[in-house]
This record gives structure tokens, sequence and C-alpha cells, in this order.
């Protein structure tokens, strides 16, 4: 059984006194508290489901069985079909744990209303950081490196792509086809990690790739790439970054931080 959440464990993690803690749950007036100290007290007493406050428990009743989908829309054909096909698998996961996908059709870093939870979805470390100060409701970073044990965050995994790329290319050197993020963490972490990387920005540099005279082995970030390789005769290997159990590993994350029962570890690479 999970240890009783008390204020002191709300103040800790908050970076501040029980007495802040205090004043800003039972809503007094006339303390000289920041609104950034504010939504941080609000915010992690509702992620740990602190219950000793009228405020956090109207916050955390209002069931709505949706969670709310944020992500950064892109020019980029190839990374627009990625995105759907993510989209699709995560909602139909979700539907088994009987909640439902609601995809914002613009970066929204608001207050979102009617969602249990929000899933931000390759979008930029500040834009995540916003969404986190404008909302209460648990967040999960998806292809976003977060860095805060408040929060999940679960990314395609560079160690799995080394692994792959060593046991299907046996040393022989190779190129490696990547669809760039909006994080530049991340972006950086799979450019330290290979060498010969080279970031298809749109359906040009894909072409310009593949009418190249490089014959190299290609290591591929997603399946249209990976198929467009294919047909242009090149020996190929499909790295798939959002994979069966990465998407199961989000929906256990939902369900662990909406019913606010003990989490571990929040970081996850697959």
């Amino acid at each position: 059984m999970s240890k009783k959440v008390t204020i002191r464990d709300v103040a800790k993690m908050a970076g501040v006194s029980v007495a802040t803690v205090s004043y800003v749950l039972n809503q007094k007036k006339g303390q000289k508290i920041s609104d950034a100290t504010r939504r941080k007290v609000l915010q992690i007493s509702n992620l740990l489901g602190y219950m000793h406050s009228s405020l956090v428990k109207s916050l955390i009743s209002q069931k709505s069985n949706n969670v709310s989908f944020i992500y950064t829309s892109s020019d980029n054909p190839l990374r627009q079909a990625m995105d759907m096909t993510f989209f699709e698998e995560l909602g139909s996961s979700l539907s088994t744990i009987g909640k439902s996908l609601m995809i914002q059709p613009v970066l929204r870093t608001d207050a979102i209303s009617f969602s249990d939870a929000i899933v931000a979805y390759n979008v930029t470390s500040e834009n995540f950081k916003s969404i986190g100060n404008s909302n209460f409701v648990p967040l999960i970073g998806v292809n976003v490196w977060v860095n805060d044990p408040l929060f999940f965050q679960i990314n395609p995994s560079v160690v799995r792509a080394q692994n792959l790329a060593r046991e299907s290319f046996h040393g022989v050197p190779f190129d490696f086809l990547y669809l760039p993020s909006e994080d530049e963490h991340l972006d950086n972490e799979f450019k330290a990690a290979f060498p010969n990387l080279v970031s298809i920005d749109d359906i040009a540099s894909l072409v310009k790739y593949l009418e190249s005279d490089v014959k190299v082995p290609v290591l591929c970030y997603g399946a249209d790439i990976y198929h467009a390789v294919v047909a242009s005769g090149r020996e190929a290997i499909l790295f798939e970054p959002f994979t069966k159990p990465l998407v199961d590993k989000i929906c256990e994350a939902l369900v662990k931080t909406i019913n606010k029962t003990d989490a571990g570890n929040k970081s996850f690479d697959f």
C-alpha cells in the first residue's frame, strides 16, 4: 500500500514551507504568495492526490474520461504521417481503459477544460513547462525532454536504435535518416550517438539523399522513410520510434497519474 501523502510531502516537493501550502490550499487572503508558487502548490497537491483541501477536491473530482493531446503540427508530410499513425494507436489503446483522446487542433499552453490528463507530444521543453504551469491535471511528456521528477517523460530510445544498428550492420558504416523533433535536447542525443545522422526535414531532403551516390546501408527513423529507401534499392533497417510498448507505457502512466498511485521512476525510453 502506498504511503499516505501529507502536507509536508507537498511542501517538500514544491520547495516551500508547510505554512505556504496551507495558505494556498485554504485560499487564505492577505498572504504575499506569487502566482507561480500558487500554481506549483496546486499542481503538486493534485498530482500527489493530497485531498485535505476543498479546492484540490474540486479539481480532482471532475472526471471527464477525456485525455487531451497537445502537439506541434509539422509541415513535413513524413512527420505528419508518423503523427497520425501514433494518434490512432494511442486513441485505440486509451479506449481499452475507458478514456477518449481529444486532439487539440492547435498548440495550446493555456488551461484546458474537461480533461483528466494531458499528453504533450513533440513540443519544446519551454512549451511543456507552460502547459504544466497552466493546468492542474496530470501531464505526460512524449518525445520531449522534461527532466522533472514530477512528470512522466516517455521517449524513443537512442540505445534501442544503437543496438538495432549494431545487430543489423555488424560494424559496417551506415547512415541514419532521422526525422527531427521539436526538442533540441532529444535531437542532440541522437546526433551525438549517430555521427552519420542525416536530418530529413522535408520530402525534398529525402529525395536529395536517395538521388545521391551514397550507397551505404541505412537505418530509417519511421516506416515512411524506410519504405522510400527500400524502393530505391538500398539496404535498409526500420527503427520504429513509437512502438506498441511505448504506447502501452503512456497508458500505464496515465492510469497511475489519474488514479494518484505510486509511479516510481517517471522517465522511460523505448
